[in-house]
Parts: C-alpha cells; structure tokens; sequence
C-alpha cells in the first residue's frame, strides 16, 4: 500500500520524506495533465516501470505526466 501526499500535505507532515531521483540534470518528464506546468525529474514521488507520478510544482496536484 503506497499513500501518495501533494505539497501541501507534505508541509503538514514534515515527518513524510520526498523521493529524489538520483538523475541530478532535472530533465522533463513531460507537463501536467490540469495546468500545463512542466514536470521536471526532481518531482517524481514514485515510479514504476510502466510510468511515474508527480507533484506538479504549480498546481500541487500528484499527476502522471503527459
């Protein structure tokens, strides 16, 4: 069971610690599927082999990038 928190559930629970991809150039993942934000490497929350979510720097929502 995997609980996925945006930014703003994070900030309540500084306990909660932010997965950080090793890759430290920050590429893009793509944009957010709600507002268009880019999505850089350093917001991925989780990642799978078929894909990974985010937390969109904007709008605050875990998104998978499109």
């Amino acid at each position: 069971w995997v609980r996925l928190l945006n930014a703003k559930q994070r900030a309540l629970h500084p306990s909660v610690t932010r997965f950080h991809h090793m890759n430290t150039q920050n590429p893009s993942l793509g944009q957010c599927p709600y507002c268009g934000c880019k999505i850089l490497s350093r917001d991925i929350l989780i990642e799978y082999e078929s894909g990974v979510w985010a937390d969109c720097p904007d709008c605050l929502e875990v998104v998978a990038p499109e």
